[in-house]
């Protein structure tokens, strides 16, 4: 699942990197047309449904590579059996929200579908960048699915011991 949940993950990442390219791109060529006294008719409408293409899609890669932010000033300070079950009731309440989310957007994307609505001055069909926000939401959600199953593991079937490593280099090393 690992491999699947990663190239799956890289996939939209080369979409959000479109998008995000895209965004740069567009937005040059309207200043540069504004010099001439013209705009880019809907650019304020196609950049924001890039953003909205760049952030989703981009997430469950930087979830991959645990590239958000995790603030665990107080947690380092516990022993490390409760860190575990601390983070892993972490990843059950996001993946709960990613997944209520997931579902959510399904169905704002359907509605949208349904009743045809368009983006008022392009007439661009809104539900396709709605679906391809729910894939990258959907594909966190898979990131962090895999992270619980590994989390399991390492909590059940890998007890912590209260040892340290023998891999840690102490300062008392270095002085000698």
């Amino acid at each position: 699942m690992n491999k699947f949940v990663e190239k799956t993950s890289q996939l939209l990442d080369m979409g959000a990197r479109i998008a995000v390219a895209s965004i740069m791109f567009v937005t040059t060529l309207n200043v540069i047309m504004r010099l001439f006294g013209s705009s880019l008719r809907g650019s304020v409408e196609i950049v924001q449904y890039l953003t909205a293409l760049g952030v989703g899609m981009g997430l469950a890669l930087c979830a991959f590579h645990g590239g958000h932010v995790a603030v665990t000033f107080f947690t380092d300070k516990l022993p490390e059996k409760l860190q575990q079950v601390i983070f892993l009731l972490i990843d059950l309440l996001v993946a709960g929200f990613l997944g209520l989310t997931t579902w959510q957007l399904i169905k704002y994307g359907q509605e949208m579908q349904q009743s045809g609505e368009i983006a008022l001055t392009t007439g661009m069909p809104i539900y396709p960048i709605v679906y391809l926000v729910t894939a990258g939401v959907a594909a966190y959600l898979l990131v962090v699915i895999n992270g619980l199953s590994k989390s399991l593991s390492s909590l059940f079937l890998n007890p912590v011991t209260d040892a340290k490593s023998e891999d840690n280099i102490k300062v008392d090393d270095l002085i000698s």
